[in-house]
């Protein structure tokens, strides 16, 4: 069980998502054009990985605000991913990483 290495995923009006449409683990991440994140700001999971992230890439998602104002701040955003067999694997690693770290996005819509 592995991390894939950063990718970007949402530059301008740039979109490129993940190719896996199985169930993942994810981390996104705010960077530069040659900076990889140095750290993850949202954690989610999810049954279909293609699947959410064409709905943070559209404006379909719960993310939605966040994400246009950090593009309008011209930040990139990065995307990383575990692959797992289940969806409810990938909710595991989701919580614990939850219990170990304050991700900064995770934490500004818990406090809506």
């Amino acid at each position: 069980m592995r991390w894939t290495n950063w990718k970007i995923l949402i530059y301008d009006n740039e979109f490129d998502p993940p190719n896996y449409k199985g169930p993942a683990c994810y981390e996104l991440g705010l960077g530069g054009k040659s900076v990889n994140p140095k750290n993850s700001v949202y954690v989610g999971e999810t049954g279909n990985l293609y699947r959410r992230m064409n709905e943070h890439g559209s404006g379909r998602s719960h993310l939605n605000n966040i994400l246009t104002e950090s593009i309008y701040n011209n930040k990139l955003i990065y995307c990383r991913y575990i692959k797992f067999s289940t969806r409810s694997e990938a909710q595991i690693l989701q919580n614990n990483l939850l219990d170990r770290y304050n991700y900064k996005w995770n934490d500004q819509l818990n406090s809506i």
